[in-house]
């Protein structure tokens, strides 16, 4: 099952669940203003995302053997409810207004509201929803699965997907701490991209799965070592995509304007003149015109920052593919798979 075919029978089973939820819940039917706020869930849960978290779960289970389909889809909606959680959080921090097209989440309800305090009422809202799916995120990963035969197993599983939650909360309050001050700190930076992307969107969501489908010690260190080198090259791309690509859903030099660190301009802060980081510094934390877009642009065109970011995504990918090679993988017809992620990281 491709990434494709697999996101239209997970988007049909988290709408359910989803649904489900709301209607089961009695305050909404009483008032409309809730309902407004609660029902903007599946708008925002459904506007673009491309899945590729509890696609993931899903492959390196079935790639390792698992035979529960059903109950691993279940549970892997717990992995996506606790993305769209986090997004939330990050966009409010980030004072982001739209994602994939919508508006924010807090952005949609100070939408709704009226006077000088929508704004407010709006981020608080958001916050509560964020509480929201975070219980919903736990119940889809703790609750019993009868299918699910090895208790301890499902313990495994459950601890490694709370620790999960602790690294991705780490994570926030660094990022957070680090755009509050002036000078970069690259172990501080190395340990966000760490714990917000690496090992939240490869190596802890793996290890869980591959945990069910009763993998050997042995194994699971080398789906560590594989998924982490993805989680580095995946940062470095997105933070690529962030200063060289027009996307739908992420304005350009977006990073920059939120003062967010990232590979690229910690590269120009470590190894350029005092101009470049003057203009660099001059950049950070604010909106900017169509013409510092331009300088920004060619100032990292010119230090080499892209050159360098592409060959080091490329060492990453290179490094899991000589991994892959070499694991043990139960259901042979699911290699092409792992293959194709790394195409699409590529491109």
């Amino acid at each position: 099952m491709d990434i494709k075919h697999f996101k239209k029978i997970f988007d049909q089973e988290l709408k359910k669940y989803i649904s489900e939820k709301l209607k089961k819940n009695p305050v909404i039917k009483k008032r409309t203003s809730l309902k407004n706020i609660l029902d903007y869930i599946k708008d925002f849960t459904f506007s673009g995302w491309k899945r590729i978290r509890p696609y993931l779960v899903f492959l390196t289970y079935k790639a390792f053997g698992g035979k529960q389909d059903n109950e691993i889809l279940k549970i892997s909606m717990g992995y996506e409810l606790l993305h769209t959680m986090a997004l939330i959080h990050d966009d409010i921090m980030d004072k982001g207004e739209k994602r994939h097209g919508v508006l924010t989440y807090h952005k949609h309800i100070a939408s709704l509201l009226k006077g000088p305090e929508a704004e407010h009422h709006g981020i608080s809202q958001a916050i509560l929803v964020w509480d929201l799916l975070f219980a919903r995120a736990y119940e889809c990963i703790f609750k019993k699965h009868e299918k699910i035969k090895n208790n301890n197993l499902a313990e495994l599983a459950q601890n490694n997907f709370q620790t999960m939650v602790n690294e991705v909360i780490l994570g926030q309050i660094i990022d957070v701490d680090i755009m509050c001050g002036k000078e970069i700190d690259n172990e501080k930076l190395e340990i966000k991209n760490h714990y917000k992307t690496g090992w939240y969107t490869f190596v802890r969501t793996m290890l869980s799965w591959a945990l069910l489908a009763w993998v050997d010690q042995k194994t699971l260190k080398k789906i560590k070592e594989i998924w982490t080198e993805l989680g580095l090259a995946y940062q470095i791309r997105d933070d690529l995509l962030d200063i060289s690509a027009s996307q739908s859903d992420k304005t350009l030099f977006s990073d920059v304007q939120d003062g967010q660190q990232t590979y690229f301009t910690n590269f120009i802060m470590a190894n350029w003149t005092k101009m470049e980081k003057n203009l660099l510094e001059s950049k950070m934390k604010k909106k900017l015109s169509r013409k510092e877009i331009e300088e920004l642009k060619k100032l990292f065109e010119n230090s080499w920052a892209i050159k360098h970011g592409k060959e080091l995504i490329e060492k990453h990918l290179k490094n899991a593919e000589e991994k892959i090679k070499k694991i043990k993988i139960k259901e042979k017809k699911y290699i092409n798979l792992f293959w194709k992620i790394i195409s699409l990281l590529r491109s």
